[in-house]
């Protein structure tokens, strides 16, 4: 009984880390509208988002320019030009933020280490995040 008991756990966090690791994967996918550096995750990119969502929210000139001013941060960014609406990009980059510090907890725990192997190798990203820590 003892060993049934240790061992939940250790594949609840598996499984966590598993539904993350595909949905971070799925995310990465969608982003496929601009081609991002992995430099992007280093932005604020909650505090963008808000202030992209209240420039929409303005008159024309006012929000113009606002947005200018937070496609030339997002554009240092992009590998290209920026295409089109941006906020739908900054909801999945804040979302893949917040899965890759969800999944470093997790891998801070010393079971997962040990189960590692059992994650989807779709993405090897994840699986080497996980491995890394």
């Amino acid at each position: 009984m003892a060993l049934i008991a240790v061992s939940r756990p250790r594949w609840t966090m598996v499984r966590e880390a598993a539904k993350l690791a595909v949905r971070h994967a799925e995310l990465h996918q969608a982003l496929a509208q601009n081609d991002w550096k992995s430099g992007i995750f280093a932005l604020p990119l909650r505090e963008i988002r808000a202030q992209w969502q209240a420039a929409q929210a303005k008159w024309a000139l006012p929000r113009s320019l606002a947005l200018s001013k937070l496609r030339k941060i997002l554009a240092a960014e992009a590998n290209g030009a920026l295409s089109g609406e941006c906020l739908e990009d900054l909801d999945r980059l804040v979302e893949i933020n917040a899965i890759t510090a969800a999944i470093q907890a997790i891998a801070g725990r010393r079971p997962l280490r040990c189960c590692a192997r059992s994650l989807p190798r779709d993405d090897g990203r994840c699986c080497k995040q996980i491995c890394q820590t």
